[in-house]
């Protein structure tokens, strides 16, 4: 896997303490999703369109030196909150029937992960294209929070007509995406079925997604009340609430209410 050894955020100017190796996808989600340790990926360049078992220290590259790190742990540890709280919905193991998350640092936490697979040069396109592996600086403020996105970028929770969500035990895939010109447009990521789309080109196309969205509620019948993801966003935006069915089996909807 690729180490360059050099911080993609070295144009801000104030780096400090040498180089660190950077867990693009959070170490906390890793362990999380390694927790029966059959963590398994795919859609990396050097797999060469295998899917293969690793462990967390295996997806580690050194892009950022260690106060960039630093910085940005703050992301991370939304993230995992996010997606501690997943797992235990899908597990029956939840203590808490709502969890509040800041939808714009939930934006920065995406972006950081795309960013973090440019540098260290595991961007690809569907069929293998390696993207290019220094970040725009533009993106790379944002991620930092130099910077806002453009209007009409950011997150969306996606919903393709038709589409199976199949529940996996131990499983998370996302995959970067670039417009006609190989420059970055969005990342998709998947967290046992629940699909986002964090875009950062406002001209890239989905075939059907929900900005922004207010909250995503689960239901199931063994419920006495839904559990419920809800996004805080700035400003006057005011997304829609989507509903889902908890138990993401096949031939089950998932429909917007």
């Amino acid at each position: 896997m690729s180490a360059t050894g050099t911080c993609y955020a070295k144009y801000l100017g104030d780096c400090g303490g040498g180089i660190s190796r950077e867990h693009y996808l959070s170490a906390g989600i890793l362990e999380i999703l390694n927790d029966t340790r059959q963590l398994t990926v795919r859609g990396y360049p050097f797999l060469d369109g295998a899917e293969m078992r690793l462990a967390p220290a295996a997806l580690q590259a050194r892009v950022l030196c260690r106060r960039h790190n630093s910085e940005l742990s703050g992301l991370d540890e939304i993230a995992v909150k996010l997606f501690r709280w997943v797992q235990s919905v899908q597990r029956g193991t939840w203590t808490r029937d709502r969890l509040a998350v800041d939808g714009v640092c939930l934006e920065r936490w995406a972006l950081k992960l795309y960013v973090g697979l440019l540098a260290s040069g595991q961007g690809a396109t569907t069929d293998g294209t390696r993207l290019p592996s220094d970040p725009p600086p533009s993106l790379v403020d944002v991620v930092f929070g130099r910077n806002l996105l453009p209007p009409g970028a950011g997150l969306h929770y996606t919903l393709d007509k038709g589409e199976v969500h199949e529940r996996r035990s131990t499983g998370v895939t996302f995959r970067p995406w670039s417009n006609l010109s190989f420059e970055p447009a969005a990342i998709d990521i998947d967290i046992n079925g629940l699909r986002f789309m964090c875009s950062f080109d406002p001209a890239f196309e989905v075939a059907t997604r929900h900005y922004r969205p207010a909250e995503i509620r689960m239901t199931s019948p063994s419920w006495s009340r839904p559990k419920r993801l809800v996004f805080a966003w700035p400003g006057a935006h005011r997304g829609v609430t989507i509903t889902l069915d908890a138990r993401w089996h096949r031939g089950e909807r998932h429909r917007p209410a």
